[in-house]
């Protein structure tokens, strides 16, 4: 058995470990900041303005981790809350951007082509998201976008769009 001696082994160029730690690391950095700031955004009882701060955090740490669609479903709720707040604050439109934003990630997750409705609406990531949003006030302005943008997504796919929701076509 012949053992090769450390001098006969390949090297790898410093450059190509240092690239590769750097990457890890930034990737790992920005998955903590999104993980901890996410708590912020979601779970804990703040006021809008620093609900809004660690959102917004959040969302713009996680952005590399946003490749994956099951990674943007799982961060759906950050879109949801932040929206819900744009609702509340008088920015109709980026809080309608935020919902359909919201939906259409935790749809994603499972299906390939957009968003499939009203039968998919039990998806895994989906069904939070409307249990989320009935914590609201039902006449508060953000249920009433919220449920502006779920129909403007449900009837624009005519595929998987209901009469009933849509009216006839």
């Amino acid at each position: 058995m012949t053992v090769l001696s450390s001098e006969s082994r390949p090297q790898i160029p410093k450059w190509v470990i240092i690239a590769a730690l750097t990457c890890f690391l930034a990737v790992w950095i920005s998955a903590m900041i999104a993980g901890l700031s996410f708590r912020g955004c979601v779970d804990r009882p703040l006021t809008d303005s620093k609900k809004l701060a660690y959102c917004n955090t959040s969302i713009v740490a996680g952005t590399l981790i946003d490749l994956f669609p099951t990674e943007r479903a799982k961060r759906s709720p950050l879109l949801l809350e932040r929206g819900v707040i744009r609702a509340t604050s008088g920015d109709h439109n980026a809080a309608k951007r935020d919902f359909s934003a919201a939906l259409l990630n935790a749809a994603e997750a499972r299906i390939d082509q957009g968003i499939a409705f009203p039968r998919d609406v039990a998806l895994p990531r989906v069904a939070p998201l409307f249990e989320a949003i009935q914590r609201q006030q039902p006449d508060s302005i953000a249920t009433v976008l919220w449920f502006e943008v779920v129909r403007d997504l449900a009837c624009g796919h005519p595929e998987t769009s209901s009469p009933e929701l849509c009216g006839p076509t």
